[in-house]
């Protein structure tokens, strides 16, 4: 079953997969459509070098000097509902050297306001290729159930030289009429 998040982020990953993009990159230049970085360019200098290695989505290296109000990279995952007991799957290939794992949010642009819903865990991609797995809860509290809205994942980049070669990534929702959930249940849980 294909749900929104993967059929709208798919087609734009194959297009990203297929240009071989190399060179400097600009904050808010568009990849492929709705895949982009992003960063803060008040008293900061941030430099991403895409490698286009082939057969990678992306390969690049990137840095910054200074301290960026904020150094991403974005995926729009385009627009829909979730719901309390969701679980958001993210499975992504490949290697990262220079830098510990990217924390991950989703932003929701619900009825205009912007909400963040971090990740628990961060993406952990090791200096040789490998594939990394991570599953998210949608809780109640989260300020993005219910309601259609945009959604966009987002990876913190680090302000230290890193190189990251990222070969495939999936995001999929599992809805909570579907699956288990992905933590335990506590009180606390069920009273939310």
């Amino acid at each position: 079953m294909t749900d929104f998040l993967d059929a709208f982020l798919r087609d734009r990953v194959l297009a990203l997969r297929e240009s071989h993009l190399a060179g400097p990159v600009e904050s808010d230049a568009r990849l492929a459509d709705g895949i982009y970085f992003s960063w803060g360019a008040d008293k900061s200098q941030c430099m991403v070098t895409l490698s286009g290695e082939p057969g990678m989505i992306l390969s690049f290296d990137a840095t910054s000097h200074g301290k960026p109000g904020w150094f991403s990279l974005n995926f729009d995952l385009g627009t829909g509902s979730l719901e309390a007991g969701d679980t958001l799957v993210l499975i992504a290939e490949g290697a990262m050297t220079g830098a510990a794992g990217l924390p991950l949010f989703v932003r929701s642009n619900v009825d205009g306001a912007l909400i963040d819903m971090p990740f628990s865990e961060t993406l952990d991609l090791h200096a040789t290729n490998g594939i990394v797995t991570l599953f998210h809860p949608v809780h109640a509290h989260s300020g993005v159930c219910g309601k259609p809205a945009f959604h966009t994942l987002v990876a913190s980049l680090p302000p230290t030289p890193f190189h990251v070669s990222l070969r495939a990534l999936r995001v999929l929702r599992i809805p909570a009429s579907r699956g288990l959930p992905s933590e335990p249940q506590t009180l606390s849980s069920l009273a939310s």
